[in-house]
């Protein structure tokens, strides 16, 4: 039965590229989430070494009314 040997060969292949998708999309998930706390955590090293420290800072205020942001 040569027909369910490729059947069982096909349904094989499609069970590897999903789990290579699922496996491929989390470690892309786990490097940016890696990458965005180690820039966080650099750019407040280099903010608290100008005197930026209240956490407060680091966030960007609203534009004052009135003007527009280019």
């Amino acid at each position: 039965m040569p027909e369910f040997a490729e059947g069982r060969r096909y349904l094989e292949e499609q069970a590897l590229r999903e789990a290579t998708y699922e496996h491929e999309r989390r470690y892309r998930e786990e490097m940016t989430r890696q990458t965005y706390a180690t820039s966080l955590a650099r750019n407040q090293r280099e903010w608290e070494a100008i005197g930026i420290h209240a956490p407060s800072e680091w966030v960007p205020r609203p534009a004052e009314p009135g003007t527009r942001r280019r």
